[in-house]
């Protein structure tokens, strides 16, 4: 698990072909996790 600060938004969406990706974001965007 990534351990995430206080503000941050987190969406996780379910994207195929690749299964569910946890989106991390902030004001300076987005970077992907890829949840197995």
């Amino acid at each position: 698990m990534a351990k995430v600060a206080c503000g941050t938004r987190i969406q996780v969406v379910d994207w195929s072909p690749g299964g569910r990706v946890i989106a991390v974001g902030n004001d300076d965007g987005f970077t992907l996790f890829t949840a197995r």
